[in-house]
């Protein structure tokens, strides 16, 4: 089955977004173009990142330590939604520990709580997370917390983390615009990602 281009409209609708994503630079090898036409249209998505990337190698960092990973993802992170046309205050790192992130129980009401917060500020009425597909832990947690805002009437948009498909049903892809360029210079800040993505 071959794929399904639609425009950017077909998947907001209007809506103001929240990017949900699970590690740093997901922002930019599978939401870039998404991000780029909301800020192209004017309607910057606000940015989260669930986790701090801590277990990320970044190369050439010296003296790798976890506070210092995660730091050099954070500001690799910013500069790339930059990049896409984000403003810095529209970004935020989470910062949970790599791996730890809950799907159900208090902590993971606490991660839903915050993201509220922050969605009620910004006036958001829609969320993209990593589609259902994807198992890894950090992921799925992403995916939950889509799942619950989504119980409250907030709209639910997923995007593909992996080439793994089912097969049954053909792929919905965001029609490439002159906006979408920018997610090559936006994974260029990440140099943990290989160019050949």
């Amino acid at each position: 089955m071959t794929d399904t281009f639609i425009d950017f409209h077909r998947i907001a609708g209007g809506r103001n977004l929240l990017v949900l994503t699970a590690a740093p630079g997901d922002e930019s090898l599978f939401c870039s173009g998404l991000i780029a036409q909301a800020c192209a249209l004017g309607r910057p998505p606000f940015v989260a990142v669930l986790t701090d990337g801590s277990r990320i190698a970044v190369p050439g960092l010296n003296d790798p330590t976890p506070d210092r990973i995660a730091g050099m993802h954070a500001l690799r992170t910013l500069r790339a939604t930059g990049i896409l046309g984000v403003p810095h205050e529209w970004f935020v790192s989470l910062g949970l520990y790599d791996g730890t992130v809950p799907t159900h129980g208090a902590r993971f009401s606490a991660v839903v709580d915050a993201l509220a917060a922050i969605m009620w500020r910004r006036d958001c009425d829609a969320i993209a997370v990593p589609w259902a597909a994807d198992k890894r832990p950090d992921y799925a947690a992403c995916h939950a917390v889509g799942v619950a805002f989504s119980a409250d009437g907030i709209g639910l948009i997923t995007y593909r983390t992996s080439g793994h498909a089912d097969g049954s049903n053909p792929m919905v892809r965001l029609r490439p615009t002159a906006a979408s360029a920018q997610g090559s210079a936006a994974q260029a800040q990440h140099a943990h990602i290989k160019s050949d993505v």
